[in-house]
């Protein structure tokens, strides 16, 4: 693929002109700051839904409730 692919350096480049070349393009390197600020924002909605966003409870009554007494405990 050619995204990956690394262009070759002649042998009578300096260290200075690489650096400035790996600088002015990136060095092929742009997709990581992207993917990772994806990352953090689903990782931050994931957090904000199962430790920081409160619960929402209810209260269920049934509409009968009946008491007995155990007969097996005397016993």
């Amino acid at each position: 693929m050619a995204w990956f692919r690394r262009a070759r350096e002649k042998a009578g480049d300096s260290a200075n002109e690489v650096a400035s070349h790996a600088t002015l393009f990136g060095g092929g390197k742009a997709a990581a700051p992207v993917i990772s600020a994806i990352a953090l924002i689903f990782s931050g909605y994931s957090l904000w839904e199962t430790s920081l966003k409160q619960a929402d409870l209810n209260v269920y009554v049934t509409g009968v409730v009946a008491y007995e007494r155990d007969l097996t405990a005397d016993e």
